[in-house]
């Protein structure tokens, strides 16, 4: 089943070049976790991590690729190029968090 089509509704902020980090892209079960880090101190920013399901993380990096395929738009509009559902704040759950692990008694 597809996810409902949401409209961007609210503009993005604009950019901002003095926030930059380095993305790490890390695995976990069967959960990806993108982890920002700072690229001037090396801190982790985990305050900013998200984490998807394997299965999310395929159409996000298919949504990239499309968006990054299409030619860009010198009018400025923001276009959905796609949708993933299941994007979490934080790191991947514990295995005890995963009802596949638990004793089904």
């Amino acid at each position: 089943m597809q996810p409902p089509r949401i409209a961007i509704t609210k503009p993005l902020p604009p950019l901002d070049k003095d926030a930059t980090c380095i993305c790490i892209v890390a695995k976990k079960y069967k959960y990806i976790s993108l982890v920002p880090v700072d690229p001037v101190t090396g801190e982790q920013r985990n305050d900013l991590v998200l984490t998807l399901h394997q299965v999310e993380a395929k159409k996000l990096g298919q949504a990239l690729i499309d968006a990054a395929s299409r030619p860009a738009l010198r009018d400025f509009t923001l276009n959905e190029v796609g949708s993933v559902e299941g994007l979490y704040v934080g790191g991947p759950p514990e295995k005890n968090m995963l009802s596949e692990f638990n004793d089904k008694g």
